[in-house]
């Protein structure tokens, strides 16, 4: 008998799997979101709920219920987004310092209101280095939501469909 990892894998074309499974896209996108912070914010540490929260904004199109014309009854949101992105968030934290790109303050043990991350002069150089209009793009559209939208518990609320 098949195991149900065998007939996902049946099921699902790799070029599928790879588009919405891409574990190194995640790093970089997130790396581009800390640079943003890095850019934005004077702290020198951003908090793992800034970091879910800007993250779905963006790469999961949720700023668009925040637009000035958009009216949430109007968008038809999938529920708890972020919490996707939440549950790999501490892998991604820990290759990143592995990586030696990223400083987590606190213990990945620890409530996620209790950790906290930041850039490292290696993670600046790196994004740095990359010369890509996508990875400008993308830190542009964290700038403008860092800028805009405030991460308050009305607007996480909003964001997981509630």
């Amino acid at each position: 008998m098949n195991s149900e990892v065998e007939i996902k894998k049946l099921l699902v074309p790799p070029s599928i799997e790879l588009l919405f499974n891409n574990e190194q896209l995640e790093l970089i996108k997130t790396l581009c979101l800390l640079y943003a912070f890095y850019l934005k914010s004077n702290r020198k540490f951003n908090k793992i709920s800034d970091i879910v929260f800007y993250y779905s904004l963006i790469n999961f199109n949720l700023i668009k219920v925040f637009e000035s014309n958009s009216k949430v009854a109007e968008i038809n949101l999938e529920k708890n987004l972020p919490f996707r992105f939440q549950t790999k968030i501490n892998k991604i934290l820990l290759e990143l310092t592995n990586f030696n790109y990223v400083e987590i303050k606190g213990e990945l043990s620890h409530k996620i209101n209790d950790i906290s991350v930041k850039l490292t002069p290696e993670g600046i150089n790196f994004i740095n280095e990359i010369d890509m209009s996508f990875i400008a793009e993308l830190i542009e559209n964290y700038n403008i939501a860092i800028s805009n939208i405030k991460n308050t518990s009305e607007n996480k609320k909003i964001i997981l469909g509630g």
